[in-house]
């Protein structure tokens, strides 16, 4: 993908997201949204698309922003794009899948009657020729000036460049000034005052982030401090990274005031946290006492600042402000004294006093069917914090098939985080009963402890559950890698129970699938069971795997053989994994996420647990796809014509 900014295109052009589709013959284009964090970008041709070919050999792979303010376009012009462990034998055996490969081609995208302007040769420019064309309209030139003028490192260009930064009205021109000064060592706090004050956002946003060496220079930062007004979301993110930069008394106030407009958005949270390691105590203290405090929105936010806080002084400060909230926001407090709770174990006496009473909010706020659903839903997961004496009961009665899905599933993965084994026995009394979405949730549970993986076999054993309802990836991984030989053994024996047909052989039952007629509503009553938890089609589902109605262009074939083969062909980011941490949990899933500190996995249902590195054992890939095999066992050919038929509308519609 390649952002058009150069200048021989109409400037409503300009910004545009360039996208190439090596499979589908095509360019594909964008518009980028303006001050969202991410960026979202939005289709621009309805029914079309801005270069198509009938040339199945048309593959545009690159692009690249030209001198000329074109945008040229790198074809890499092959016949088969695929990759050959992605395509069935059968097909491989009439393709040459190395054909093409002494081929290329390269286009060049100009309006008609395009005449380029006559420009300078930027290697004999003088340094005021160099600084003038920091202001060109087309980005390979000032990009290039930019480099020249860093590599020749002439001081003479230093008053050159803040005069141009102070006359022009060119944003673009007015950035690289700035970038040009930092590079000869030009760049003065002054400067970046004025910067600050600039009309167009993005400036004012790189004033901030080059603020950032000259904070302790400056003795009056009321100027950065007062962007935490900036009417810009992107100015507001970078001040929340700079604030890092800032002494501790700024740092908390600036922190605080961002927290409070803005501690909501996920980004925005990231960022604070980011720059909040060193004053966590003291930030969260800020924020309680806000007088623009939202405690709902700002739950993970608090929750992340809890983590931080290792001062028995600020606990002592903290827990009456909590108290204010415990009849209010229950929820709040659990999960806020939860994770201070674990921050600072020596203190849980202390804590608990709180927290306790903020739980016995929780079961009664539960227990009152008056309540929206969602707002059970995060009441049912607040109690992860207590204990199965506590709060077993109640969670064993939201598991059963008469609740709704939703309270069921959150009160599953609750008995799931308490500790003991009392959980196993509820679940496996509801397992006849239950739903495929239940059973996969209820199944990571089981497997997420030896001795819970222990009780679930031995159930298997005597019949109370079929072998072919548990997820195979997670018998082969007890099989290979549980410390217990006891379990290895158990898991074993059951994996070599399952059907050793192959996938080829499944592969050609099916066939019958792509010359039925499939209906498009029955389709989607499949897709919604059976699928949804991990893809998306429209407003159904969660986008965790790939979305399926853009794979289904590559034909019903092709789809009908990943889904019943869902290990032939997988990209990384979609390998499942399972951690095991130090005191022997595991977790599986898709990493979504990792930092320094911590990792992130990522389930169906959207279902993401959080694993920080310090508390993780072992990490390994199981080599598999996150998409488990076995889907013939619920979904019969002619449900698989139906599904097929249903994903082809869908790829039609994809917007």
């Amino acid at each position: 993908m390649t952002i058009y900014r150069g200048s021989a295109w109409p400037t409503d052009m300009l910004g545009m997201a360039i996208v190439g589709d090596v499979g589908g013959n095509l360019i594909h284009r964008k518009s980028l949204s303006e001050d969202t964090i991410p960026l979202v970008a939005r289709r621009i041709d309805e029914e079309a698309e801005f270069v198509s070919s009938s040339d199945i050999w048309f593959r545009p792979a690159q692009f690249a922003n030209a001198p000329d303010g074109s945008l040229h376009v790198v074809d890499v012009c092959r016949e088969v794009i695929e990759h050959p462990a992605s395509l069935p034998p059968q097909i491989k055996t009439h393709l040459d899948l190395t054909s093409g490969r002494e081929r290329g081609r390269i286009y060049r995208i100009v309006p008609q009657g395009f005449q380029p302007a006559a420009v300078i040769g930027l290697d004999q420019a003088s340094t005021a020729e160099l600084v003038q064309t920091l202001f060109h309209r087309n980005s390979w030139q000032r990009e290039t000036a930019s480099r020249l003028l860093f590599q020749q490192q002439d001081a003479a260009a230093i008053d050159l460049l803040v005069e141009a930064f102070l006359q022009s009205d060119y944003p673009q021109g007015k950035l690289h000034a700035l970038y040009a000064l930092q590079g000869l060592g030009g760049l003065q706090p002054k400067l970046l005052q004025v910067a600050l004050a600039d009309e167009h956002p993005h400036i004012r946003r790189h004033a901030i982030r080059l603020f950032e060496p000259y904070v302790s220079d400056v003795d009056d930062l009321s100027a950065l401090s007062a962007c935490t007004a900036d009417p810009s979301l992107e100015t507001r993110f970078q001040l929340a990274f700079t604030a890092g930069y800032l002494p501790v008394k700024d740092r908390v106030q600036t922190l605080a005031d961002l927290a409070a407009r803005d501690g909501g958005h996920p980004w925005m949270r990231m960022a604070i946290l980011s720059s909040a390691a060193e004053v966590a105590d003291s930030l969260l203290l800020a924020l309680l006492a806000h007088p623009d405090l939202q405690p709902t929105a700002m739950a993970s936010l608090l929750q992340g600042l809890a983590v931080g806080v290792n001062d028995a002084k600020a606990i002592g400060e903290l827990l009456p402000q909590m108290d204010q909230f415990v009849t209010t926001q229950p929820s709040l407090v659990v999960e806020v004294l939860g994770k201070l709770r674990q921050a600072v174990p020596r203190e849980a006496d202390r804590i608990n006093q709180t927290l306790h009473r903020a739980l016995q909010q929780l079961e009664m706020f539960v227990a009152d069917p008056n309540h929206s659903l969602d707002a059970q839903v995060q009441a049912l997961s607040s109690l992860s914090f207590g204990t199965w004496d506590q709060h077993g009961s109640l969670l064993i009665d939201f598991v059963q098939p008469n609740q709704p899905p939703a309270l069921q599933l959150a009160a599953i993965r609750t008995l799931g985080k308490l500790k003991g084994v009392q959980v196993v026995e509820p679940l496996l009394e509801v397992w006849p009963s239950s739903t495929p979405r239940w059973r996969e949730a209820a199944a990571e549970v089981l497997f997420s402890t030896p001795q819970r993986t222990a009780a679930l076999l031995t159930a298997v054993n005597e019949n109370r559950i079929k072998r072919t309802e548990l997820p195979q990836t997670r018998l082969r991984m007890t099989a290979e890698k549980s410390p217990d030989p006891q379990l290895r053994d158990q898991a074993a024996a059951i994996l070599r129970q399952f059907s050793n047909s192959s996938r080829e052989s499944l592969i050609s039952r099916y066939q019958d699938a792509l010359r039925m007629t499939g209906d498009l509503q029955r389709g989607s009553q499949v897709f919604a069971k059976q699928c949804a938890g991990c893809h998306r089609v429209g407003n159904v589902g969660h986008e965790l795997g790939p979305n399926l109605a853009m794979f289904a262009t590559r034909g019903s074939e092709t789809m009908l053989i990943h889904i019943l083969d869902p290990n032939r062909e997988i990209q990384p980011q979609y390998l499942n994994y399972v951690a095991i941490t130090t005191d022997g949990k595991t977790v599986s899933g898709m990493i979504a996420s990792e930092s320094s500190t911590s990792i992130r996995l990522q389930r169906a249902e959207g279902v993401t647990e959080t694993i920080l590195r310090n508390e993780l054992e072992e990490l390994q890939s199981t080599g598999v796809s996150l998409m488990p095999e076995g889907l013939e066992a619920e979904v019969d050919p002619q449900s698989m014509a139906d599904l097929l038929a249903f994903l082809s509308d869908a790829s039609r519609r994809q917007p």
